[in-house]
């Protein structure tokens, strides 16, 4: 899947300052549960269409009240129907706000910093190590944190050893869009680390003990459709 890395101009409209999508799910760990970060798009490359939850206020309002530790915002406008403006509509709830996007140009980055993102997603599967450190240097200038995410294990060697990084697992394999979990595997690629990690893609429901070597899951379609065993309105 070939990265979009266009400039998408728009204008300066951050409203509040940077909020740390770390410190929420640490805040969570220390009581006892899993950070919950809630996505919203408004459709995706595996064909699920978001009809149970189109309002995005709406939901963020009772996705905030249920207790999740952060928003996950979809902004690629071809593959996903995102837009920026999704990114401002959720700074006022005061959660931290992660841009998911095939972010690849500081272009990209820049403007969902303006726009009010606190993380942005970089997919070690599709960037080099040093691809990966040059973005989330950037991202780190303008005070941003950087979530990398991986599928396959031999891509964790390309996240960078930077001790201020989150580390997603993707359940889903980009490339053919289906789900293809293996946790063991990537916890065992993982052996050693001890920064933040995520687990992402086709969570119904926290799943067994391997969920114990992370610290946050993220949940996307069984959050908008409100089948999400953890977490309710």
């Amino acid at each position: 899947m070939k990265a979009l890395s266009r400039k998408r101009t728009i204008e300066s409209r951050r409203i509040r300052g940077v909020l740390s999508l770390a410190e929420s799910i640490r805040s969570a760990n220390r009581k006892g549960s899993k950070g919950i970060i809630a996505e919203f798009k408004r459709r995706s490359l595996s064909g699920f269409v978001n009809r149970e939850n189109p309002d995005l206020d709406a939901y963020l309002k009772r996705v905030k009240e249920a207790g999740v530790s952060a928003f996950s915002i979809l902004t690629e406008p071809v593959r996903f129907g995102g837009t920026y403006e999704d990114l401002r509509a959720a700074q006022p709830y005061g959660l931290p706000v992660l841009a998911k996007d095939f972010i690849s140009s500081v272009f990209l980055i820049k403007d969902a910093y303006n726009m009010g993102a606190d993380c942005i997603l970089l997919i070690a599967d599709f960037l080099s190590r040093k691809g990966i450190s040059d973005l989330q240097s950037y991202a780190q200038s303008l005070g941003m944190e950087t979530l990398v995410e991986f599928h396959d294990p031999e891509s964790y060697d390309r996240i960078p050893d930077t001790s201020g990084l989150l580390i997603g697992y993707n359940r889903r394999n980009l490339r053919s869009l289906r789900i293809e979990p293996d946790e063991k595997s990537a916890i065992r690629a993982m052996t050693g680390d001890d920064r933040l990690k995520v687990l992402e893609s086709g969570l119904a429901s926290l799943p067994g003990p391997e969920i114990d070597n992370f610290n946050a899951v993220l949940v996307g379609e069984a959050m908008l459709n409100g089948t999400f065993e953890t977490v309710r309105a």
